[in-house]
């Protein structure tokens, strides 16, 4: 079970997104299976990287033209905090000064690159962006868009653009109790489900075992005990 998906799951939608995958730019605008597959997906490589102890990866977006100060300072920042940072490939005030054509030629360059930019929020566990003066081009507006379908945290945003994120809040800024709360759901979830399985009226709903994952890393990161859970009584 990957992040609530069975294999089979994952199988079957690997098979309905393939051609998909191709064309990000057109996916960030709408969701469907191809969304569900990348998340399922994704999810399982934050976990091994997490076994292997790999930091989280962490994105920023926004507009060159406008917060590439920004992007320098926020690299400097996320580094420190010993953060993966993935970021604009050149820094540039300009399109024509990094590509040096125009016309169509220019389009097709700066469409691959923004496609890119779409797969670096893809591999990241967080989305920050650089909104300087509450500016959000139209490249912004959609890798915003993704990030959110794709269940990303997101920060640096207002609260007004900031509601319906997936992950408001960093794990960091979550209390003792609310992490061990969601590590203990997660976990009796996780541990129902293999006890009883989906078909008995105790099923109460799929793992996010990524999240339990996180949260038991935080937990001993802290120094604090992980909580013992078990599932009420076997069936008779």
């Amino acid at each position: 079970m990957i992040d609530g998906y069975s294999y089979e799951q994952i199988k079957r939608l690997a098979k309905e997104s393939r051609r998909k995958l191709t064309d990000l730019i057109a996916l960030a605008a709408k969701p469907g299976p191809c969304l569900r597959f990348q998340r399922a997906i994704v999810a399982l490589v934050h976990f091994l990287l997490a076994l292997l102890g790999v930091p989280e990866i962490v994105c920023l977006c926004g507009s060159t033209a406008k917060a590439l100060e920004a992007f320098r300072s926020a690299n400097v920042q996320e580094t420190l905090a010993s953060k993966i940072v993935l970021s604009i490939g050149c820094d540039t005030k300009s399109d024509t000064d990094l590509f040096g054509v125009e016309g169509e030629e220019r389009e097709r360059i700066k469409q691959r690159l923004d496609r890119l930019h779409l797969y670096k929020i893809l591999m990241a566990h967080e989305v920050y962006i650089l909104n300087q003066g509450g500016y959000l081009g139209d490249s912004t507006r959609r890798e915003l868009a993704y990030a959110r379908q794709l269940h990303k945290r997101l920060r640096g945003l207002p609260p007004e653009q900031a509601r319906g994120t997936a992950h408001p809040l960093s794990m960091r800024e979550l209390s003792d109790q609310e992490i061990a709360n969601r590590y203990a759901r997660e976990t009796l979830k996780l541990k129902t489900l293999n006890q009883f399985g989906r078909q008995s009226e105790r099923f109460f709903g799929y793992p996010n075992t990524l999240m339990m994952n996180r949260c038991r890393q935080e937990l001993e990161r802290r120094g604090l005990p992980i909580p013992l859970v078990n599932p009420p009584g076997r069936q008779g």
